[in-house]
């Protein structure tokens, strides 16, 4: 996981290539003790707008052809919790336990160099905070209140008095925090988000999509008329039909699908996103329980997750979306 002196460097740098090696930081920065610190990261620049404008996990084009993943049920209500709490995919945050510990609270990794722990693999620094005095680069601080003093990403998620790295609550409430912070923070885009927090490879962010195409794979696109139903799967239902206007009910998570091909203008919000798909024909706008998905600007094609809900939606028209696209109601929406 890239810590933050490293993360502060990059954005005031971007697109460069770096090699920062025993670079002396003053002890008011980090740990009292701590008067030298190793960073050793190479960024290559092709290799990151690779990573910036890759395909998202969802860009299907219609039928699925991915083995559905599974979340272990007992870790699912924290992954819930966390994810709607910072407006994080849930499917994206799967990804992420997959792929650092296999779902494992218990995981650890005491290689060389790193102290990573629970089922998202936080380091010391990085889950009790840089300066804080009860860690150090093999402890963890677990006091809540000391920890959010010294800035760090640990929380206590399920008011047990304690902020752990191996509580499975408070590792995905602490990841969820981190993942929208990096999304909010490298223009808005989830593989940047996945590139920094983790081995800051190409690589590593096709290991986590892999695993995300396969949780958003169990609520596939459906064919509806001359398109594709809004929605994924088939839990949602038409609650309301009114003029312009219609709205959706679905369970959090759902993903939101282009119904045509069209391009993607999306307007950001603390509480909720607006997605607006220019299909020729009109432009569509989903609002309401929206959380983004693929990149503002976007060509998509029918078929193609561009968001998830995390509520109602609704989606407006010049006139009713439903008509001017020739989208039929499926009998298990009605």
């Amino acid at each position: 996981m890239l810590e933050a002196v490293v993360l502060r460097w990059v954005k005031a740098n971007p697109g460069k290539t770096v090699l920062i090696a025993g670079l002396a930081i003053s002890p008011f920065i980090l740990l009292p003790f701590m008067s030298l610190v190793t960073f050793l990261t190479i960024l290559d620049p092709q290799a990151f707008d690779a990573v910036a404008n890759m395909p998202l996990p969802g860009d299907w084009n219609g039928p699925v052809a991915v083995k559905p993943g599974v979340i272990p049920a007992k870790y699912l209500p924290d992954l819930q919790h966390a994810a709607m709490a910072e407006r994080v995919p849930l499917q994206l945050l799967a990804g992420e336990a997959e792929t650092e510990s296999g779902f494992r609270p218990d995981a650890t990794n005491y290689a060389p160099g790193t102290h990573a722990a629970g089922m998202f693999q936080f380091e010391p620094a990085s889950w009790s905070g840089w300066a804080n005095p009860y860690s150090n680069n093999s402890t963890f601080d677990t006091n809540p209140s000391r920890i959010k003093q010294y800035g760090g990403y640990g929380v206590d998620a399920n008011g047990d008095g304690s902020a752990s790295p191996f509580d499975p609550a408070d590792a995905a409430m602490a990841a969820a925090t981190y993942l929208r912070q990096l999304y909010n923070q490298y223009g808005h885009r989830w593989s940047l988000a996945c590139f920094w927090y983790g081995s800051e490879t190409q690589a590593y962010v096709n290991t986590v999509f892999g695993y995300t195409e396969g949780f958003i794979a169990t609520t596939p696109p459906q064919k509806a008329g001359n398109g594709y139903w809004f929605l994924g799967g088939t839990n949602s239902k038409l609650s309301q039909n009114n003029g312009n206007n219609i709205t959706l009910s679905a369970p959090a998570w759902d993903p939101i699908i282009a119904p045509v091909d069209g391009t993607l203008s999306i307007q950001y919000g603390s509480s909720g996103d607006s997605i607006s798909l220019d299909t020729g024909a009109g432009t569509l706008k989903f609002s309401g329980g929206v959380v983004a998905w693929t990149n503002n600007g976007s060509d998509v094609k029918a078929g193609s997750v561009i968001g998830f809900t995390t509520g109602n939606i609704n989606v407006t028209g010049p006139q009713n979306p439903l008509q001017m696209l020739g989208i039929s109601t499926p009998k298990w929406a009605q």
